[in-house]
């Protein structure tokens, strides 16, 4: 299975519906309640957005405002994405609306609510990753198809240099010796691809500044989706940055594979 196909199983299987609150969870205001009476619930449970249900049917929310109580709106088109939208679907949705919110279709009615804040969750997190872990791999492959020995080793910084030595020396006492490869990480592939200039060939970029400005990012992203504690969307102009950094990595994924071998 190419890791095309892989993806494509993976987004239909993470949807907005594993990260969405819905109904029997969704709270909701009733239809007749007051705008009054709406503000201080959502005051109460710090709610941007608070769902109408009029006798089972959602087609109106109140949002909240800078001043005064929130504002009652009738459900546009622009306000739902489909429960069974891929993750990152959603994600450029968000970053291109610079929206707060969606409202969720499930089936033929309203069901939910989806905010950037649910961005943060882990459905997400396994589909970044999951393209940053291909990214890895076909870095440890470009790095072996111009280094048949370690000297790429030389071309790490310092700091690095002598905690891949201290990795492999470790390995190597324990009778568990990797290819020395595997014991670089994602900044580090990028240091030595950055310092050969067929590697900077490969995926092409002019040089290694060109290097650092397009994909430095990355290693802070993957740091965010492997630490569940580090939020990736704190408001919504983070989606565009977060959105930006997602199809650097699935560009870059798509080069690599696409690289004569």
């Amino acid at each position: 299975m190419s890791f095309t196909e892989f993806l494509e199983r993976l987004q239909s299987s993470l949807v907005v519906r594993h990260i969405a609150t819905s109904r029997p969870h969704l709270r909701t205001a009733s239809a007749g309640d007051s705008s009054e009476a709406v503000h201080a619930m959502m005051e109460a449970e710090d709610f941007d957005v608070m769902p109408v249900d009029d006798r089972g049917t959602i087609a109106s929310f109140f949002e909240r405002r800078d001043d005064g109580p929130p504002l009652l709106r009738t459900v546009a088109v622009v306000d739902v994405v489909s429960a069974d939208l891929s993750l990152l679907e959603l994600v450029e949705h968000f970053a291109a609306s610079q929206r707060r919110f969606y409202l969720t279709l499930g089936g033929r009615s309203i069901d939910g609510i989806v905010t950037c804040a649910d961005l943060n969750k882990p459905g997400v997190r396994v589909v970044i990753y999951a393209i940053l872990n291909r990214l890895e791999l076909l870095l440890q492959e470009l790095v072996e198809a111009h280094y048949d020995d370690l000297r790429w080793v030389d071309l790490l910084r310092e700091e690095a240099r002598g905690r891949v030595q201290e990795r492999i020396r470790e390995a190597c006492s324990g009778n568990a010796a990797l290819r020395p490869t595997e014991y670089l990480d994602l900044s580090d592939l990028l240091t030595v691809c950055g310092k050969t200039p067929e590697t900077l060939q490969a995926l092409d970029v002019p040089s290694r500044s060109k290097l650092d400005q397009r994909y430095g990012s990355l290693v802070d992203l993957r740091h965010a989706v492997a630490h569940p504690v580090r939020s990736l969307v704190a408001e919504p102009a983070d989606v565009d940055r977060l959105w930006k950094r997602i199809d650097t990595a699935r560009t870059a994924v798509t080069i690599l594979e696409q690289r004569p071998r």
